[in-house]
């Protein structure tokens, strides 16, 4: 399992561009990475696709439930659509 911080690192991203492709502050980069606070669900699903994991490969703390719908959406979203997200 990676933890956010090693596999923005994996793929060469600063926090900073993390936080810009995500639309999110730095800061809230910093306190997920740190676990301050925890991602929501919809930012989660950015960061599997961003850091190209899947959630079972993200290693932090996320009830079952959220897991198995995180797991549901992630299943009906086309490459392209994938992409779009993350340009």
């Amino acid at each position: 399992m990676a933890t956010i911080r090693e596999a923005r690192i994996s793929k060469g991203l600063t926090q900073f561009q993390l936080a810009d492709i995500m639309k999110v502050t730095i800061n809230q980069i910093s306190a997920w990475e740190r676990g301050i606070n925890q991602p929501r669900l919809a930012n989660v699903k950015k960061l599997c696709f961003i850091l190209d994991l899947s959630i079972d490969n993200l290693d932090f703390p996320m009830s079952q439930e959220d897991v198995d719908i995180l797991s549901l959406s992630l299943i009906h979203i086309s490459e392209p659509t994938r992409l779009g997200m993350i340009s």
